[in-house]
This record gives structure tokens, sequence and C-alpha cells, in this order.
């Protein structure tokens, strides 16, 4: 199970930070580590960390404000399907929502306690949310009411299985990854579960490689994890196959597409990308002090002109400002 305890240890460190101590690292803008990006519009990014801090950027990314979160929760995943309208979820079962862009956040009731892990919305109404112990909420009224999926399987599926990422692919159809590479699929919003046809779980041991991020790049879906492993997917998540990253040894917790363009972030600073809906990968160099950070957020946006703006952010309040060709760090 050596996969899957390494997996929970990783991912649900961000839940342990915030029970630590604060020691802010010599050069740390944020005074605490980064968790999660969201490009907004053109200019207005966001970002989230530990000990519920939040950041806002009207400026492209040229300077952050700090922002009122109303919890002291680890923030681990953010959600903007429009300009105005976006999400936050983390430790605890915290969820946070805007309704001006990221100026200003309310608390709204998820019902659970469990650390949520991931969000996605398609609008201002749908999303669904997914997190440690079997945790799946869904909402149709944007977020003024979560109702639980239950999430119970065969196959050993229990109340300690961790789900890491989720997608929804259309307006029923819902795709979550979690420990061992597994991959989930409902066609009803939840209400029903199937589990998806992956190379990665080995049934008779018990063991598989797990899957932290899932995106979709036009009609292909990409999941990605721990060694490297990355499988796709071209029958909207029933089916998955097992790709060349290149790269077999960092972790990566990350993962955004827009259109056949894709980025991966993961440990020791390491970052790949895809210009062709993943056929195939390149690393990106980054600086060596990069390497002493995980990086766990991306956030990518197509703008106005056609070109891509972005962000990664990490460990130590590692933040790079991504725009088309290249990545500024600060």
């Amino acid at each position: 199970m050596k996969h899957t305890v390494l997996g929970a240890i990783i991912r649900l460190v961000v839940g342990l930070i915030a029970m630590l101590p604060l020691t802010v690292k010599a050069g740390n803008p944020f005074g605490c580590d980064l968790f999660a990006a969201a490009v907004i519009n053109d200019t207005s990014f966001i970002i989230s960390g530990d000990r519920g801090n939040i950041f806002l950027s009207t400026d492209a990314g040229k300077s952050f404000l700090p922002i009122e979160s109303l919890t002291q929760a680890s923030l681990t995943s953010i959600c903007f399907p429009d300009a105005l309208n976006g999400w936050i979820v983390g430790q605890g079962g915290v969820i946070l929502h805007s309704s001006d862009g990221g100026q200003t956040w309310e608390l709204q009731n998820s019902g659970v306690t469990a650390y949520l892990m991931s969000v996605d919305f398609t609008d201002a109404l749908i999303g669904c949310a997914v997190g440690a112990n079997s945790t799946v909420i869904v909402t149709t009224d944007g977020g003024r009411t979560w109702m639980p999926s239950t999430f119970t399987l065969t196959r050993g599926v229990g109340g300690e299985y961790n789900l890491f990422s989720v997608k929804i692919i259309e307006p029923q159809i819902v795709c979550i990854t979690g420990d061992m590479g597994r991959l989930f699929r409902s066609e009803n919003f939840g209400l029903t579960w199937a589990e998806a046809v992956c190379p990665l779980y080995d049934e008779v041991i018990g063991e598989g490689r797990t899957l932290y991020a899932i995106a979709a790049a036009g009609g292909t879906l990409l999941a990605i994890g721990i060694d490297g492993t990355i499988v796709v997917s071209r029958d909207s998540a029933k089916t998955w196959m097992l790709a060349d990253s290149g790269s077999k040894e960092p972790e990566y917790f990350s993962l955004v597409c827009v259109d056949d363009f894709c980025m991966a972030a993961g440990s020791g600073g390491n970052l790949l990308k895809t210009e062709n809906s993943g056929d195939s990968w390149q690393t990106i160099p980054v600086p060596e002090k990069i390497y002493r950070a995980w990086l766990s957020g991306i956030a990518l946006k197509k703008t106005a002109a056609g070109g891509v703006i972005g962000l990664v952010v990490g460990q130590y309040g590692t933040l790079g400002i991504i725009n088309d060709a290249g990545i500024i760090w600060h």
C-alpha cells in the first residue's frame, strides 16, 4: 500500500501545516505556503494558502493584497466559472463563495467536516467538491445548499478513501480521481457512481499509482499523479490509457488545460507542459531556488487577445506569473 499511504501523506500535509506554529522562510512575500490559484480575467488573479490566507491581484500579478477569508482553515482549491462568482474549499469542510470577483467572501454550509481537496463549477449554479473519507458533495443553486453524494462502491472503497480532484465533463457527467489510481464516473451528477477502466490499479494486490489532478483538453481528459504518471481518456472518462510524461520521479499535484495547451506542477519545483493535448510533454526549466519548493497549484486562462496567462504557486510563497512563452518568478 506504499503509494496509497504516500499519496495521502503528501496531499494531506496541507492540513497538518495549519496545526504547526507559523514559520516564515526568508524572502516569502506572503508569509505562508500557497496551495491554489485562479485567473479571474486578464488582470485579476487570486491565490490561497494555509491559515485561511487569500490574496488578490488586480494588476496581472504585479502586486497582491490580502483578502479577509473568515476562516483559519487551509484553502486548497479555487474555481471561478465566470468573472464574478468563485468558490474556494479546504480543511474541515470549509467552502467560501465570492460574487464580486474575489474581493469579498462568505462562508457556505458544506454539511461536512472532511478535508475538501478539489472543487469544480460549470457556471454560477452547478458545482461539485470532493475530499477525504470518500466525501463528495454537489450543488445546483450556487452553493446555497450542498447535498451529499453517496459514494459507496464495492472493491474496497470505504470511509478512508481519499478523493483528490473533480472535473464536471458535461452537465450530468462527473469524474473524480483518488487513491491507488482509481477513477470514478457519474452520469447523473453524483446519484450513482461507477469505476472507470484504468490500468493503474491492481485489484489482486490492491495497490496502484495515486492520481492527484484531472483536466480537460478539448475532447481529451488527462489525469496526473505520483511518479510522473499520466493517463488519458477520449471517451468521456469511461476508459483510460497510460501516456508517457517523460518524467518518472516527481509527484504532480496540479494539472490545468486551455484548449490543447496544458501544464502540470509538482514536487521539487517540477513543471511539465504539452501543446498537443498530452500527446507529448516537455519539462519546463525553473531557477535552481525553485527546486526547494513543491508546486501545488496552477491556473491558466486564454486572454481576450488569444494568448495564455496564468499562475503557478507553491511552498514558501512561491509564485510564478505565466505569460505565453515564459514564467516570471517572484
